[in-house]
């Protein structure tokens, strides 16, 4: 506006041709000066992601065996090998006196035939053993309906699981972060960046509940080739994994931010990229509303 508004305010009146020629000199030395800008000012790309434990690939509880939630232990610290659920599963337990059922029968039918017939003894054998190992499996199904904690560490149950919530195999019931010095983070990582990500290497920052970390705390990071769609949005994002320093117990429930920094380019280049950003999320509107 302070470029534009003397334009408007004089449009209608007629000026000397002195003044019309400063004005033209006045406009060409501003284009230039912006031009000029545009091609040798550099700035750097960067973009700000919030981070969490990676909690689904290191650090989740889950169930082995369907089954409804019994007992749960509290929030806190727990040793390897201590219950932190307890399922339980009344078709698995009459699937167990099943099994017990057939290999008693397996194993009067083998005793009765053994001695008198040894082709159908053979035949006899089998389906005892066959019998053993389906019992074997089930009893193994019930024993997983106890879930124990891999290692030490801090336990972070999920409270949307109340008593009586089915759990289906391999459900995620929460999570046991380890006292170890180093923790894994992830984050979603804005599809646009991907090129850059690719092409060059950025520099980090990571920020700790608002305070800035030394550089050496993040020890590696990579970009996940998954992607997932946002349901809301209906933009695809990818999944940036990062190993910083500090322990899982402490910086898991903390407010995690990096910042990747991005080798500096001319701004023409960030308007180039801020109009492909604009249409790309055009686009993205439109679909959603078709």
């Amino acid at each position: 506006m302070m470029f534009v508004s003397p334009m408007i305010s004089g449009a209608g009146a007629e000026k000397p041709t002195s003044e019309k020629a400063g004005s033209g000199l006045f406009w060409l030395l501003f284009f230039a000066a912006l031009a000029a800008a545009l091609i040798f000012i550099q700035l750097p790309f960067r973009v700000v992601m919030p981070m969490s434990a990676d909690v689904e690939s290191h650090y989740s509880v889950q169930s082995q065996s369907a089954g409804f939630l019994d007992s749960r232990a509290p929030e806190g610290v727990v040793k390897a090998g201590q219950t932190v659920m307890q399922l339980v599963n009344p078709d698995l337990q009459s699937e167990r006196s099943l099994r017990e059922s057939q290999l008693q029968m397996s194993q009067y039918a083998y005793d009765a035939i053994s001695g008198t017939d040894p082709a159908g003894a053979i035949v006899a054998e089998e389906r005892l053993r066959a019998s053993e190992t389906h019992l074997s499996l089930t009893n193994a199904r019930i024993e997983n309906l106890t879930i124990k904690a891999d290692h030490d560490g801090y336990f972070s149950p999920d409270y949307s699981q109340i008593a009586g919530t089915f759990v289906p195999d391999g459900g995620t019931i929460g999570a046991v972060y380890p006292n170890e010095s180093q923790t894994f983070l992830v984050g979603s990582f804005p599809e646009r960046y991907v090129e850059k990500f690719q092409s060059t290497r950025p520099e980090t920052e990571l920020r700790v509940n608002g305070a800035y970390m030394p550089k050496e705390a993040v020890v590696s990071f990579d970009l996940i080739q998954t992607v997932s769609m946002d349901r809301e949005t209906g933009a695809r994002s990818y999944q940036l994994s990062l190993l910083a320093d500090g322990n899982p117990m402490q910086i898991n429930d903390a407010n995690i931010h990096v910042k990747l920094i991005f080798p500096s380019e001319p701004l023409y280049r960030h308007v180039q990229f801020l109009v492909a950003s604009l249409v790309q999320k055009f686009r993205e509107a439109k679909l959603r509303q078709n």
